[in-house]
């Protein structure tokens, strides 16, 4: 089987195929258990996200901010919610979907769709499609680009991944060693080598957090929370460090030319929590020293998070403990 693995990755036809395949067998599994739900007068909520399954629906661990969905909704409302992944409703099309955690909007039909803390990936997305309601956004920049297309949307914002310590208390406490999460393009070069990683070994412990390896979906959040400062390219990197006031510094370690624009989530997320006009470290870029980076970290002072204004849109029951 590590063999036949190993052949998929490493020619570009065969992956091809192979995602072919996974997708015309996934959306038929996705819409056998919709047919059957409709059979037995079942009407389950549908999550729509950036999940991957297994042929048989088992979820697969990819990437953390976006299981997310499946494990803080878990924890926030007793209420099922069966997460399915982008489009593979394809034969139920008027079935009513969530849209939660994720820069998201503009990669799917909006049809059918309430939204909830969901982000755009650019100023500019594609989006097909309208929306039952909107409830909240992510940021202002996601509302200005639903408002641009002619949807209405509430000034109400927030990532739902903020609402991470309403359910989830670490018992860590702050050591003195630096967290640093890479986007997963930058686990795939040299970047360890490079001379700012060992000037900052020089006189500090680090820990690199790999945001797709986790055995426990809570173990990010304890790996975030027991360091005394954390540098991340990855969103929810930042988004968890805000949300238990760890500081942090939006870093670029490696160039991500991207077909799309790179900072619009993040300037999207940090307007949301009222930190307007952050900029981005570039690491690679010489004219920045070590000691200007952890002076960035010195002067770090939390967000703003309006909790209230989440959840009183909060789509689902909560559970009763988390509002006493």
């Amino acid at each position: 089987m590590q063999n036949i693995k190993r052949i998929i990755k490493g020619n570009q036809f065969f992956r091809n195929i192979y995602r072919v395949l996974y997708r015309v067998v996934t959306t038929l599994y996705w819409n056998s258990i919709f047919a059957l739900n409709k059979l037995l007068s079942l009407k389950p909520t549908y999550g729509n996200c950036f999940v991957f399954t297994t042929v048989f629906g088992k979820i697969k661990k990819n990437n953390w901010g976006d299981d997310l969905n499946i494990y803080l909704f878990k924890m926030l409302t007793p209420q099922k919610i069966q997460f399915v992944p982008f489009e593979r409703l394809y034969f139920a099309p008027n079935v009513k979907k969530y849209s939660l955690i994720g820069s998201i909007i503009g990669d799917y039909d909006l049809d059918n769709t309430i939204i909830y803390g969901s982000g755009a990936i650019t100023s500019n997305p594609d989006i097909k499609g309208r929306p039952v309601k909107v409830l909240s956004v992510r940021g202002p920049l996601t509302r200005d680009v639903l408002i641009k297309n002619g949807i209405d949307c509430p000034a109400v914002y927030g990532d739902p991944a903020l609402l991470l310590p309403l359910v989830y208390k670490p018992q860590i406490k702050n050591n003195e060693r630096i967290g640093i999460i890479p986007h997963y393009r930058t686990l795939e070069t040299n970047w360890l080598e490079d001379e700012w990683i060992s000037d900052l070994k020089k006189n500090n412990e680090i820990v690199v957090i790999d945001m797709s390896k986790y055995e426990n979906w809570t173990d990010i959040i304890d790996l975030i929370c027991s360091c005394k400062m954390v540098l991340s390219e990855s969103l929810h990197g930042l988004i968890v460090a805000e949300s238990y006031s760890i500081p942090s510094v939006w870093v670029e370690i490696i160039p991500h030319n991207l077909p799309w624009e790179w900072d619009f989530k993040f300037n999207d997320f940090y307007c949301s929590i009222c930190k307007k006009g952050m900029n981005c470290i570039k690491v690679y870029d010489d004219g920045y020293s070590i000691k200007e980076i952890l002076k960035k970290v010195n002067d770090w002072k939390i967000g703003t998070i309006d909790y209230d204004s989440m959840l009183k849109v909060f789509p689902f029951e909560i559970k009763g403990e988390l509002i006493k």
